[in-house]
């Protein structure tokens, strides 16, 4: 075919190009920004808290093993692991009350495995490798992503509670602890997971959602994911009774968090 027919024949064909609005998924665990709060929407995590006490004989958190120098590094935050552990080793008597010596066996002990394998079986061991260790033990991951920061817009702040407005998403494709539908004309009372305050609804209705994780360090952070219906007004009180705000809010998806339950 000459290019001149060709030419004439794409003239001819309709090329418009649909365009699909994509949303901007909420990741399965990230950590929610600036309030450093950990959130987990699966059962399926690894909550990187380092510890060590006074007395150094306790501790625990985790690191990453490299086949590079420096080989280790101890690591915070949250972690995805979509597969169980490739190795376990645990004992019920403490193995070791040295952080720094329990660590340097850790790290020979999975680059003598890699160097092994690839020697003996022509097997490489995967790397890096996550590990998460207490005194009692430890357990690596190859399979593992960490949960990166994510920043919503502030909808609204008031007595310690801050509101995030969020993408929409399916619930359906998360893990949740708890879920319950708030619907009018009685305000229910979700102190048992929300803490100081109370989320209720005057009209409309709304669907909240516990996360399976929502921690600073490691201290809890009442937090919720809630879902509002059209022409919805909720109100937000203390657990005295005290009306905090009534407002209208539009519809969509949101995260209530309570930043300062801790301290109460």
């Amino acid at each position: 075919m000459k290019v001149d027919e060709l030419l004439r024949r794409l003239k001819n064909v309709d090329m418009t190009v649909k365009t699909q609005k994509r949303r901007h998924p909420i990741p399965k665990v990230f950590v929610l920004y600036p309030d450093r709060v950990k959130i987990a929407l699966t059962t399926k995590y690894v909550d990187c808290w380092h510890y060590v006490s006074r007395s150094g004989l306790t501790f625990n958190g985790c690191a990453e093993i490299t086949d590079s120098d420096p080989y280790l590094k101890i690591v915070h935050g949250v972690y995805y692991v979509p597969t169980l552990p490739i190795i376990t080793v645990s004992s019920r008597q403490k193995m070791s009350r040295n952080e720094g010596y329990f660590l340097s066996y850790i790290k020979d002990f999975l680059l003598n495995k890699y160097i092994k394998d690839f020697l003996l079986n022509n097997k490489q061991l995967t790397m890096p490798q996550l590990v998460v260790y207490d005194n009692y033990g430890f357990r690596t991951y190859d399979k593992f992503i960490k949960g990166g920061i994510r920043v919503f817009p502030l909808f609204d702040e008031m007595d310690g509670v801050k509101i995030y407005k969020i993408p929409d998403i399916d619930p359906n494709g998360f893990e949740w602890n708890e879920t319950r539908q708030i619907q009018e004309p009685v305000p229910i009372s979700m102190v048992d997971y929300y803490g100081t305050h109370v989320l209720g609804v005057i009209k409309g209705s709304v669907t909240a959602y516990k996360p399976i994780l929502s921690e600073r360090g490691n201290t809890v952070i009442n937090t919720l994911f809630v879902n509002i219906s059209p022409d919805t007004t909720i109100s937000i009180r203390r657990r005295d009774g005290i009306v905090i705000k009534e407002m209208y809010i539009e519809p969509g998806w949101y995260i209530f968090e309570e930043i300062n339950n801790e301290s109460r």
